[in-house]
């Protein structure tokens, strides 16, 4: 049973925001499974590739593919560069890292901005070169935090891409589901080892319960207050990691 509400909760955040899913799920997984940070920061790995991939599915019509394969391109390349460095990072630094993004994130999520046309959002050379840049530092944080990268690609998605709310979700989606994957192989080929059992086989059922609870909610609320739920729960996601970190 426990192992199935934390599904339902992680799955819901991730489903929800297109972020947070490592926010939420490392505490998570520091409280009631006991494991240590850096641990419980590759367990949210696995747990965000299941959720990530299932909301993508019930949500891949709204997904920038073209723009996303290039993000997790290049986050593969920042994963590999990172990863012998994971080692030698302190606890401490990744709880900075995360709590800097976080509030990152946290401003944007909240920030109202006005929509521009895409054709005058910017020149072609400045657009991909921020798909690049980002995709980069998407696999050095994802490595070095476990964090999915959602929480850095949905700001980035509305700040300077100009995506709408639901697009920034989907293709986070996309993303996170492979950057994550390449990052956990990547420490798995380097020793990490990790076991699947059926208390994760649960996990994963509470994952697809909510992936299609939200699939139903997003036919049944309209785009405003969908918005606003889903600034609230990713506040709540940041402030509960805070709270958790901080405290450790």
């Amino acid at each position: 049973m426990l192992h199935f509400f934390l599904g339902i909760v992680i799955g819901s955040v991730v489903g929800l925001t297109g972020a947070g899913g490592a926010l939420i799920s490392i505490p998570l997984f520091m409280h009631f499974l006991h494991l240590s940070l850096k641990d419980a920061s590759v367990y949210s790995l696995l747990s965000v590739i299941f959720a990530s991939f299932i909301n993508f599915i019930m949500q891949k019509k709204e997904a920038q593919i073209k723009t996303s394969i290039f993000l997790v391109l290049f986050s593969a390349v920042g994963s590999y560069l990172s990863s012998p460095w994971k080692s030698v990072l302190s606890n401490f630094y990744v709880s900075l890292l995360i709590i800097i993004i976080s509030l990152f994130a946290l401003f944007n999520v909240w920030k109202k901005r006005a929509f521009r046309e895409k054709q005058h959002l910017t020149s072609f050379y400045i657009y991909w070169g921020i798909v690049i840049f980002s995709g980069f530092i998407l696999g050095i944080l994802t490595t070095f935090t476990g964090l999915g990268g959602g929480v850095l690609m949905v700001p980035v998605m509305l700040r300077f891409l100009n995506f709408n709310q639901q697009q920034a979700v989907a293709s986070s989606l996309f993303v996170i589901t492979i950057s994550s994957a390449i990052s956990l192989i990547i420490q798995v080929s380097q020793g990490f080892v990790f076991a699947l059992d059926v208390s994760t086989l649960i996990m994963f059922g509470g994952m697809l319960c909510s992936a299609l609870l939200i699939k139903l909610l997003m036919k049944h609320v309209s785009t405003h207050r969908l918005l606003l739920i889903q600034r609230i729960i990713f506040s709540m996601v940041v402030l509960a990691s805070w709270l958790k970190l901080l405290s450790t």
